[in-house]
Order: structure tokens, then sequence, then C-alpha cells
């Protein structure tokens, strides 16, 4: 009987007050006290909403239409924001994005992780809500479409150019697509282009590519790419096999770090927001305790560490570090980006984390580390931060992409003796629903 009920109530118009967003950017509000979730809405919102799926616990409502609407609501500066699944902040103010972030992380760590005592220290906003982000992935459909996927499906959302993306970003996606799309075949195959990853330098403004193919076309690629001014380099993968067949030209990203240079290869990690990017790497070592001449006999354990984005900012600081990545690419790059800086306090380790912390872990526990840094993907690794107790750093710096899975992470930690300190926000991806975020921790002796 209930579950008649319930698919009868679908479909059905209901006018519902937001009163919030979820981590996911979705509106909250009620419907008889059941909660709702519904897409491009704000707090402040009266609408009109249509029931499309029904949870246990919850409902699922599409926006049909507006009857009041918040104070928080902007006009969107994307033409398809509504059917693009890049964004889906759009609609509220900047500020008020900034707000939100901040109560969804301060609720996924009290609601989560079950943790009440941690200061939160003021939200760290982009200096550019728009046009900041560095790198980006377009996808190329059967159809000639060129853009990123709709928020609810694998289908592409055909655009020319996105008001989040750098200049740059954009200038080499308009000159790349001209000079491919005459080229390519389209058809229910699709098109042998799937994928085109685009990374822009911060010192001459210029863009490396990866482009994952299905066919060997390596040479047409490059043929087709050659008067591409906006290009300084190439690199052409197989989708299938994920093995690169060809690079012409300089295919890293560059970029600086308070006075440390980086080059990443187009296909490993690195951040997308580099103003941003510099203030988080400086807070991540002072959440550390690396300042001061005292911090010269620190050692440091870095877990997840990419191509050396924080792992030199620590080395420069630290009595030694080090390093563990499973990306042998990324660590490549990392061991590269300390030889070009000059930074010889850094043991790298290529290994997955678990399983590294598994085999080592009575090593590490009597290598007495004074900080272990934790980030992970968004994904977080509950294995990881239970293994990390065992070492018994005095701290923890532990950088999340993801609130709901840094909060799980963190009631482990709690469990083992930690106790966290301090949270702050960093709003790496402005218009997103996705946070960087930073939280200290220390052990606490109960005896």
């Amino acid at each position: 009987m209930k579950k008649t009920e319930e698919r009868a109530s679908r479909g059905i118009l209901h006018t519902v007050d937001i009163t919030d967003v979820a981590y996911g950017g979705k509106g909250v509000g009620r419907i008889q006290g059941k909660v709702v979730f519904v897409p491009f809405t704000a707090p402040g919102d009266r609408v009109i909403v249509k029931i499309t799926a029904e949870d246990k616990g919850f409902s699922h409502g599409v926006l049909k239409e507006i009857v009041e609407p918040s104070p928080m609501r902007v006009r969107p500066a994307c033409p398809v924001y509504e059917t693009c699944g890049g964004c889906s902040l759009q609609h509220i103010a900047y500020g008020n994005q900034v707000e939100l972030k901040q109560r969804m992380l301060e609720e996924s760590i009290k609601r989560i992780g079950g943790l009440e005592s941690v200061a939160f220290d003021p939200p760290i906003a982009s200096g550019a809500p728009l046009g900041y982000r560095t790198r980006t992935r377009i996808h190329v459909d059967a159809k000639g479409r060129w853009g990123f996927y709709e928020a609810v499906s694998r289908n592409v959302v055909d655009i020319r150019s996105c008001p989040v993306l750098d200049k740059p970003l954009n200038r080499a996606f308009s000159q790349i697509r001209d000079a491919l799309s005459s080229r390519l075949k389209f058809g229910k195959k699709g098109c042998w282009i799937e994928t085109v990853e685009l990374g822009a330098s911060s010192d001459d403004d210029k863009t490396s590519a990866a482009f994952y193919i299905k066919e060997d076309k390596a040479r047409e690629l490059q043929a087709a790419l050659f008067d591409v001014s906006e290009l300084k380099g190439i690199q052409v993968w197989d989708s299938v096999s994920r093995k690169k067949s060809f690079e012409r030209g300089d295919a890293a990203v560059c970029y600086d770090v308070n006075g440390i240079v980086y080059k990443a290869d187009i296909s490993v990690f690195s951040q997308a927001n580099h103003g941003l990017n510099r203030r988080l790497a400086g807070q991540v070592c002072d959440w550390a305790g690396l300042t001061g001449t005292h911090s010269r006999q620190t050692r440091v354990l870095e877990l997840y560490s990419g191509a050396g984005n924080l792992t030199l900012q620590l080395a420069r600081k630290a009595t030694e570090v080090w390093a563990v990545e499973s990306d042998p690419l990324a660590i490549d790059n990392a061991r590269s980006n300390a030889a070009m800086n000059d930074v010889k306090n850094i043991r790298f380790h290529a290994s997955d984390t678990v399983g590294w912390l598994t085999r080592n872990l009575k090593d590490l526990e009597r290598a007495a580390f004074d900080v272990v840094i934790l980030d992970p993907p968004r994904t977080g690794d509950f294995d990881a931060a239970r293994l990390i107790a065992h070492i018994k750093p005095k701290r923890i710096v532990y950088v999340s992409c993801s609130p709901p899975t840094l909060a799980r992470d963190m009631s482990a930690l709690a469990r083992a003796g930690y106790k966290a300190l301090k949270a702050v926000l960093f709003d790496m991806f402005p218009q997103t629903y996705h946070v960087e975020s930073i939280v200290g921790l220390e052990f606490v002796d109960k005896g």
C-alpha cells in the first residue's frame, strides 16, 4: 500500500519552501515533513516542485516554477547552466555560495564525524569566482558535440566556451575544436576522439593537451593541430589501453607555488585553481607546525603526494619528508621537481598508500614521524586513517575534497586518540558544490 501511495505521489506538483543546500548542490525542502531535494533552487526560494523519485527517507524533485525567488538568486553566467553538469550553484550569488559550502563542511564533520569541538576558521574564497579553472576535460560524442556531460546523463552538452575556464583554456579549446571538427567522422560508433584534457601553465599562458582516442590517428591529429598557436605540447593516448602513443612539444603544466616551480605532466593530477593552491600549501605547512627554526627538526610523512605540490613546500621547512604516491608518472614528476628546485631531503616511495603502510607499519612505528599529511582522492581513505593511528605522529593534517569522506575518516582518527582542533574551507571550485578543506588534528595522551 505504501509503495502504491509513493508511486501515486510522483508527478504531483507541490509548493515547497527551500531552506538549505545539501552537499551535491541540490536545494533542500520538505513536503509533509519528508525531505525533498531539488536542483537549481536556493534557500529562501518558494517553488513549485514535481516529484520524480521516492526513497525511504527522502524524495527527489524537479523545479517547475519559482513562486518567490530567494534574495540569494542571481542570473547564471552560462547559457547552458541548467543542462550542463559541470556547475550546480551558478544561480546563487558567490558570497552566499561560500557561506553554504561552509555550512556543508561544518554539518558533515558534526553529523557524520560526530565531532562537536572543531574550531572553524573563516572560509577562504576564490579571488576569481569565474575564469579561475586552469585544467579541464572536454568530451566529444558521436553527434559532433564538444563539451561536458549533462547533469543526469552521459550526453555531451555542446559548448564553444565555458565561463569557469580561464582565458588560455577557452582560447585553446576554441582553436582545437575549429581545427578538428571538419576532420572528424561521426556516427553510431562515435568519434575517434573521446576526450581532450587541457591544462594551462601560469608562466606563459600556454596550454598543454592530452587526447584520448579510439583509433590510430596520432599522425592525422598532429597534422591538424600544427597551426593551433595556443598549444605548447600534446600527448596522444589510446583510450582503451590507456597507453601513450605520441608526444610533441612540452606537454607539462607549469606553475609556481610560493617560490617553488613545478612541472606536472598533463595526464597527472594538479590543482586547477593556481591562486588558491598557493594559499592552501602555505596553510598546510603552518598547521603541520613548519614555522620558525624549530621546524628544522621535524620529520614528515606525506601520503598521496602526487607530483610534489605539497611535498616540496614541506621539505623546504622540515628535516626530512617521506612521500608516498601510487602513480608512477606522478612520482617521476615529483622527483624531477625536487631536482629542478634543488630539494634533497625527500625520500620517495612509489606504492599504493594502504599496501605501503601495511608492509612497513612496524618500521614506521619506530620512525617517530612528527607529522603525517593525508591528501587522498574524493573517496577518502578510511583504512589509511586507521593505520596512521598506529604510527602515532604528534600531528595529522588532512587535506580533503569531500566533506562526507573527510568526516568519516576523522571519526576513525578520533577513536584512536586524535582531537580535531581546527578546520578551514578553501573554495577552489566556485559555481560547483565541490570544496577543498584542511583539518588539523593532534594526538591527545589520555594516559
